[in-house]
């Protein structure tokens, strides 16, 4: 059965490059994964390659997904682009047409300041995605 072009699948993809990212070892990680399950349940969220993988093969529809991190700022910006898509796509818009160095270096030196603990959790996503 194939999709029609009014409905193609839904694809999606890594937003981010993690450290240790499970991406490269997709089809491995599925050779092991169980047929059925419930719900899915990620302790090592990162930029979420299982997730995103599971997602796109259909294999969440009727279930939920618990994801987690122990990296707050990384739990705040998946929770940005779930909740404001459209106000962190255009903050990501000004990052991309301010980017030179001076600008990547404040941007980088803000969570050594005290005004880091000022930044919404818009701006903060907006940050962790542009570093």
């Amino acid at each position: 059965m194939s999709k029609s072009k009014n409905n193609p699948p839904q694809v999606a993809k890594p937003f981010l490059k993690w450290a240790g990212g499970k991406r490269g070892l997709i089809e491995q990680l599925f050779s092991k994964f169980p047929t059925e399950f419930n719900n899915y349940h990620e302790p090592f969220l990162g930029g979420g390659a299982v997730f995103f993988e599971l997602y796109s093969r259909g294999m969440l529809k009727g279930k939920k997904a618990y994801l987690s991190d122990i990296n707050s700022e990384l739990i705040n910006t998946y929770n940005v682009v779930k909740n404001n898509p459209s106000k962190l796509i255009t903050n990501l818009q000004t990052c991309k047409e301010n980017h030179n160095k001076e600008f990547y270096y404040q941007t980088r030196e803000l969570d050594r300041s005290d005004n880091f603990k000022t930044l919404s959790k818009l701006e903060r996503a907006t940050r962790f995605i542009y570093l």
